[in-house]
């Protein structure tokens, strides 16, 4: 009788830890910092990996992006414990001592799924122009359209940006003075509400449309740049060449802006050789407008926004650079901007990973 009740304790007792959550498979409680851990990790592995594209490519070396397709976890958990008896004999009958322990383990399992940017993928992703109108558009945002004019356009109208800033770093620094002062005034127009783009839907699609209003002297120059007629004061914005009368703007591809902010990464003299040599004259942050830098350092930095390590050495955004970060922002923007319109073409092969497995 005293057996079959203390087999009758430990029965509940067990039943009882699992009621209490001994034996749960997932706490709710434990979603939120799980969704910020992962949320903060991915970001983080986006953030270096786009740094260390750039860096690359300031060696001419070959660029590589891994896309994080998905997330999952899988909880387990197990439940022991043990049941024993004994007998002690005193001044009374013999009495029975019931003992019971029982002990509970959890584990999390996280599954990641990463997809190489390759085939169609890549070359629209990495190859083809942003198209202008999103990029204009992106200026009613908030987004300073002077950063968005050096970062990301190559020519308004028949005003260049640099055209070798695109590629592999020339021997030379292009002059793209005309196109500065263009952007400023652009920048300009936009601080005092003299930039204005709008959206029409038409029969022929979308067009989107530029407007410079005021009479000041950012406006008359902008427009006298741009090629208005007298009087004109918008414009629909094309990335065609056309004879009408339309706006051409030619955006560069998210490889060309890679490329064009990897003239300004911070190389060590002992690297002199696996890098273009400095221009006798010029100099590359004046061309992107003081608007990116990226530093070098043989120990990691302990203010940096992000870094990388390439070739031995920390490559780096101060956290305090707040030109450099919010250019940075602008091409992560962009990055999942191009993505979005780039889901054309059979899908990648996925590569998957169980860590610790």
């Amino acid at each position: 009788m005293a057996k079959q009740q203390g087999l009758a304790l430990g029965a509940a007792l067990a039943a009882a830890c699992v009621t209490a959550g001994c034996g749960t498979l997932r706490d709710p409680a434990t979603i939120q910092p799980d969704m910020l851990g992962y949320n903060e990790a991915i970001a983080m592995s986006q953030r270096e990996q786009l740094l260390l594209n750039i860096v690359r490519l300031r060696y001419r070396d070959t660029v590589n992006f891994i896309q994080i397709t998905g997330v999952t976890t899988s909880y387990s958990s197990s439940l022991g414990g043990d049941l024993g008896s004994g007998f002690g004999i005193d001044a009374g009958p013999f009495e029975e001592a019931l003992r019971f322990g029982a002990e509970g383990e959890r584990s999390v399992r996280p599954l990641v799924e990463y997809e190489p940017l390759q085939g169609p993928g890549y070359a629209f992703q990495l190859l083809s122009p942003i198209e202008p109108s999103s990029l204009f558009l992106l200026t009613q945002s908030g987004w300073s359209a002077e950063r968005l004019l050096l970062c990301c356009i190559a020519r308004v109208a028949e005003v260049e940006n640099a055209r070798a800033a695109a590629g592999p770093t020339p021997d030379f620094v292009p002059d793209n003075t005309g196109f500065r002062a263009l952007a400023a005034d652009f920048r300009r127009l936009q601080l005092e509400g003299g930039l204005i783009v709008d959206i029409y839907a038409g029969s022929g699609g979308r067009q989107v449309v530029l407007t410079i209003r005021g009479e000041s002297a950012p406006a008359t120059r902008v427009r006298e740049a741009l090629g208005f007629e007298p009087g004109e004061t918008s414009l629909p914005i094309t990335d065609q060449a056309t004879a009408g009368d339309a706006l051409t703007v030619r955006g560069r591809s998210l490889l060309g802006i890679l490329a064009a902010l990897s003239q300004t990464v911070e190389v060590p003299a002992e690297h002199a050789a696996f890098v273009t040599a400095p221009p006798a004259s010029g100099d590359w942050n004046t061309v992107i407008g003081g608007m990116f830098r990226v530093r070098h350092s043989e120990e990691r930095p302990t203010d940096a926004a992000v870094a990388v390590q390439y070739r031995g050495v920390w490559f780096s955004i101060a956290d305090s650079d707040l030109q450099s970060k919010s250019t940075f922002d602008l091409v992560s923007h962009l990055f999942a901007l191009q993505a979005a319109r780039g889901q054309a073409g059979a899908p990648d092969p996925l590569i998957v990973l169980s860590p610790g497995g």
